[in-house]
């Protein structure tokens, strides 16, 4: 009871978190094609995710479907890493809102939406196919991001990523970059899965401890009373 509750309060504060710095990302770049790009699409599907698994346990429901939660870990860890392995060493420094929101939706979140999972999750019911699910939601966005470049021809978010630009890469470029792209996504899904299976295993073998359903614990039949 008392790791549920703890459970609950950890995913509400990770959804205030995105509240948070969501905020302070509109205030400081303004509201303008904020929803274009995969940080602020992903946070807020993490924000969401977060908050219906702490409202669910808040109100004694079911717990949240692992590969929903799941989902929502693969593509902030995904935003975490892109930005800070491809994007984050030519970006210019940033202050006050936009350093702050820089902060959580590209450091913060990632690292703490993996946490929460890891520790609070249910694990052991994931399977590789997830993996291969969860790829419909990355490739999608490539193809949003390619097809609106061909219709927004001005101003300076033609295409929301350096990688996506096609002005600058050419199709068979971007087309490359999502095959990569999409591996290494495919890769981190399926590492995801292994440690749910691993983590579901050890949950399992521990009485008492969340995961599947303890096949090492007797079951004891009370004796009718005469």
């Amino acid at each position: 009871m008392h790791k549920r509750v703890t459970s609950a309060a950890f995913w509400s504060l990770l959804a205030v978190l995105v509240v948070l710095g969501e905020t302070a990302s509109f205030i400081a770049h303004g509201q303008k094609d904020q929803a274009v790009y995969f940080t602020n699409q992903s946070n807020v599907y993490l924000g969401i995710v977060a908050a219906l698994a702490g409202w669910r346990l808040w109100s004694g429901r079911r717990e949240l479907s692992l590969s929903v939660l799941t989902s929502a870990i693969l593509f902030i860890c995904i935003t975490g890493l892109v930005y800070n392995i491809v994007l984050a060493p030519t970006a210019g420094p940033k202050h006050g809102y936009a350093a702050f929101s820089n902060a959580v939706l590209h450091l913060a979140t990632p690292v703490l939406g993996l946490l929460g999972w890891l520790v609070f999750a249910r694990h052991g019911s994931l399977r590789y196919v997830h993996a291969l699910i969860w790829l419909v939601y990355p490739l999608g966005y490539f193809a949003f991001a390619i097809v609106r470049g061909v219709f927004v021809t001005s101003g300076d978010l033609r295409y929301p990523y350096p990688f996506l630009d096609v002005v600058k890469l050419g199709y068979a470029g971007v087309a490359t970059n999502a095959v990569t792209y999409a591996t290494l996504f495919f890769l981190l899904g399926a590492i995801l899965v292994t440690a749910d299976r691993l983590l579901g295993r050890i949950g399992s073998a521990v009485p008492g401890e969340p995961g599947r359903a303890d096949t090492n614990v007797p079951c004891v039949t009370p004796m009718p009373k005469r």
